[in-house]
């Protein structure tokens, strides 16, 4: 078996035409390193649940800031069809 290194290096490598690696991407490769005794089932869990815990914070930092991307381009728009059509 190998260090949980390696795996980290060839997961987060991809190739120019690869679609971009997320984490879900890494979450499926991390379980197949565990079925084909690539890698620990310790090591997948432990960066498995590191990679959950990411997502969960990244989900509370944009779903609860006001000025969130999606939120402003929502705000943008809105400001955009009032200056179109005239209605304030």
């Amino acid at each position: 078996m190998s260090s949980g290194n390696d795996l980290d290096e060839i997961v987060d490598r991809p190739y120019p035409s690869d679609p971009p690696i997320t984490r879900s991407t890494i979450i499926e490769n991390l379980r197949w390193g565990v079925r084909r005794h690539q890698i620990t089932p310790e090591y997948a869990e432990k960066r498995i649940a590191e990679l959950e815990a990411e997502e969960r914070a990244d989900l509370r930092r944009t779903s609860y800031n006001p000025f969130s991307r999606l939120y402003q381009a929502v705000l943008d728009t809105g400001k955009w069809i009032r200056d179109r059509i005239g209605f304030y």
